[in-house]
């Protein structure tokens, strides 16, 4: 198993995409579980992605 690569810039915009959906939901009225489960399954069907590239170079 290898260390990821990535940049200052990506980890950044990641923390904003992350905090805009968290609030979004937050203003929809949606409930804490609801909203850790909708995050961990973007980042799950995010690092499946990620994979599936890297797999194919």
């Amino acid at each position: 198993m290898g260390g990821g690569r990535g940049s200052v810039f990506g980890a950044l915009l990641g923390a904003i995409a992350i905090s805009i959906l968290k609030n979004g939901m937050n203003m929809m009225g949606w409930r804490i579980l609801t909203q850790m489960m909708v995050i961990g399954f973007i980042l799950i069907v995010i690092l499946a992605a990620d994979v599936a590239k890297k797999e194919a170079k």
